[in-house]
């Protein structure tokens, strides 16, 4: 399994890094489904250690 970042200035441009990306790989049979998550606005600090 693999996760992609993908972090763009706006979600139009993220929008169509994620099409062209998404047809490469299947284009290349990379991906077992078409199957696609979306998360958006997440906390910069979320995954941070805290101490």
């Amino acid at each position: 399994m693999v996760h992609y970042i993908i972090s763009a200035r706006s979600v139009n441009a993220a929008s169509d890094m994620t099409k062209r990306l998404m047809q490469s790989l299947l284009a290349e049979n990379r991906l077992g489904s078409r199957r696609m998550e979306i998360i958006s606005q997440i906390e910069p600090e979320m995954y941070r250690k805290r101490d």
